[in-house]
């Protein structure tokens, strides 16, 4: 099959235009013509080969000295050049047999292979352009395939879908197994795009409490990693969120305000809630004990209240939620 391509070039003042014929010859001669004068063909004065691309496999792991124990999910990878159509990927393990271990598959670069025994500590892979089986590559250099533990980190929590708000203290969670050594806490906020370390090099021993920091986000994600070897580690199976605090603060009485018994007054405090009750309550001892005036709906933030005996200058009104108490206001 013969095939042309017209490539215009200049030399000096005159341009010229090639038609270089593609024939995989030996030996060819390239007609030149001129581009201002398409009859003037000057053939070329010596003979040209032309040859076919040179196909090429290349392997890129494993390709010497890896360590994969049997089960383990591990990354066979390579590249190639002028490889038409699928290849097929063979293993040794130190005889003169190879095995298939993929058959034929699309010449993407990448597989994953789950490691399959017996053990050998003189392995080495090779794949195979299936449309030219003489386009091949092996290792460089052999690998080992171990009985070794696979060593594995599963986080519990957060998994997904929590909320945990800033300033809380929650607990953290995973297991693991075959894996020694302490582990390293890491925190996403974009959803994995990037981490932040929370917690260092602590122990392996299921559970870490940690006091919810900011900013806000329903992106997040928790990374536990083994503190040795970053390569064993586990992520949140989904997002979780990390919401605002949240806060009851009385406005008002704020302290030094002069309330006559029998007058008409109005609580009024600001908070983030908005549902469930809150409790208010009034000293008279600037603290010492409390006495529950009203239990109302968080979200109203106001009460009225007409003031009531006895007379004292030590009166406190305190809020709340549950746990959440807003600080004592004079």
């Amino acid at each position: 099959m013969r095939r042309s391509k017209v490539v215009w070039m200049k030399i000096g003042l005159i341009a010229w235009v090639i038609m270089v014929v593609f024939s995989f010859s030996p030996a060819a001669q390239v007609p030149v013509a001129s581009k201002l004068d398409p009859s003037v063909i000057s053939p070329s004065s010596e003979l040209v080969a032309i040859s076919p691309a040179v196909a090429s496999i290349t392997v890129l792991v494993p390709n010497g000295g890896e360590m994969w124990p049997i089960g383990s999910l591990q990354t066979i990878q390579w590249t190639s050049s002028g490889v038409l159509g699928d290849v097929q990927i063979q293993l040794n393990r130190g005889s003169l047999t190879w095995e298939t271990i993929f058959s034929r598959i699309p010449n993407t670069g990448s597989i994953q292979w789950s490691v399959t025994g017996p053990t050998t500590t003189a392995a080495r892979i090779r794949i195979i352009s299936l449309a030219n089986t003489a386009v091949r590559d092996d290792s460089n250099a052999t690998f080992s395939i171990t009985n070794t533990p696979v060593p594995s980190i599963t986080v519990v929590a957060p998994n997904g879908r929590e909320i945990w708000q800033v300033n809380t203290t929650q607990t953290i969670q995973w297991t693991s197994s075959n894996l020694s050594g302490n582990v390293n806490l890491d925190l996403s906020r974009d959803g994995g795009a990037s981490w932040t370390t929370i917690i260092a090099n602590t122990a392996n021993d299921g559970s870490e409490p940690w006091t919810v920091s900011g900013p806000t986000s329903a992106q997040c994600k928790v990374r536990i990693s083994s503190a040795s070897n970053s390569s064993v580690f586990d992520v949140s199976d989904d997002l979780f969120t990390i919401s605002a605090a949240d806060f009851i603060t009385v406005t008002s009485p704020n302290g030094g305000e002069p309330w006559t018994i029998g007058s008409a007054r109005e609580i009024q405090w600001s908070t983030n809630l908005r549902s469930g009750n809150v409790r208010i309550e009034l000293s008279r001892n600037g603290g010492g004990t409390f006495t529950t005036l009203f239990t109302v709906p968080a979200a109203n933030a106001r009460q009225n209240w007409t003031v009531t005996g006895p007379v004292t200058t030590q009166a406190i009104i305190r809020i709340t939620s549950g746990m959440r108490i807003c600080p004592p206001n004079m």
